[in-house]
C-alpha cells in the first residue's frame, strides 16, 4: 500500500468510528480501491453527512429547561403543562429512563405538543429534593400552569406508561390520586417537649466548631433537637 493510501486508510478508521455504518464504510472502501473517491472528497462528504445527522436528530430531542418561575409563565401563555424530571447524575434508572423513555418518538411528540420539560438535578435543588424525596429518583411530577400538581410518579416509567400518562393528562387535567391535600405541620409548645435539659446539653456538646453544624462523624439531623430549636425560635430565641 502506498503512503497516500495508508494515510487515507487511517483517516477512514477515524471517521468510520464516529460517523458511518458498515454498509457506507464498505462502499467507501470500494470507491477508494477503484480510484473513484479522493480523500478530500470523502472528508467533505463526511462533514456534510455529520451536520445533516445532527440537524435531523435535534428535531427529535426534548428541549429541557431549568427550574424557574418563568417556566410557569410560559406554560400559562402557551396553554401547556409543566413536566418535571427530578433526577440525579449518579442514579442508574435516571439514565435508563433518559435513554429509553425520553428517546421514544411518541413521548417526544406528546411533550413537544403540550408540555414544557424541566430537568432538575436533585443535588443542586435541595428544596425540590426534600419535597419529592419520597418518590425516589427519578421522580416525575406534572404541574398545571398555576403550579398545581396533577400527578406524581415514582421511579422508572417505561415509554408506554409515560405516553399513556401524558395523553391522559391532556384529556383530563384533573389531579390524580397521587396528589393529596397537604396538612400543615403543627408546632409543639415548650411544655410539650420532655428532657429539655438533656437536649440543651446535646446541642452544646455536639457542635462541630471546626467544620460547622452539629455532629462529628455523621451530620444527621436529630428530630428532637430540631423540634427543640424551633420551639426556642418561636419564643424569640434566635
Amino acid at each position: 500500500m502506498t503512503p497516500k493510501l495508508l494515510l487515507l486508510s487511517r483517516m477512514n478508521d477515524i471517521w468510520y468510528n464516529k460517523l458511518f455504518s458498515n454498509h457506507v464504510w464498505l462502499g467507501y472502501r470500494q470507491a477508494v480501491h477503484h480510484g473513484l473517491l479522493s480523500g478530500v472528497a470523502f472528508f467533505l462528504l463526511s462533514v456534510s453527512c455529520h451536520a445533516a445527522a445532527d440537524a435531523g436528530s435535534s428535531e427529535k430531542n426534548i428541549e429541557w429547561q431549568s427550574w424557574n418561575d418563568s417556566v410557569f409563565a410560559e406554560a400559562e401563555r402557551e396553554h401547556k403543562f409543566v413536566l418535571l424530571d427530578l433526577q440525579a447524575v449518579w442514579c442508574h434508572w435516571c439514565h435508563v429512563m433518559d435513554d429509553k423513555t425520553y428517546s421514544d418518538p411518541r413521548v417526544i411528540a406528546l411533550i413537544q405538543s403540550r408540555y414544557i420539560a424541566v430537568r432538575v438535578d436533585q443535588d443542586a435543588h435541595p428544596d425540590l429534593a426534600n419535597r419529592y424525596q419520597d418518590y425516589g429518583w427519578p421522580a416525575t411530577v406534572v404541574f398545571n400552569a398555576k403550579g398545581g400538581e396533577i400527578v406524581k410518579r415514582q421511579g422508572f416509567l417505561p415509554p408506554e406508561q409515560m405516553a399513556s400518562m401524558l395523553q391522559a393528562i391532556i384529556d383530563d387535567p384533573t389531579p390524580g390520586p397521587s396528589v393529596t391535600e397537604e396538612k400543615p405541620v403543627p408546632f409543639s409548645s415548650a411544655s410539650g417537649i420532655a428532657n429539655t435539659g438533656l437536649l440543651q446539653r446535646q446541642l452544646a456538646a455536639g457542635y462541630d466548631w471546626k467544620l460547622g453544624s452539629w455532629g462529628i462523624a455523621q451530620k444527621f439531623l436529630n428530630w428532637d433537637n430540631v423540634e427543640y430549636c424551633l420551639v426556642r425560635a418561636q419564643t424569640g430565641d434566635t
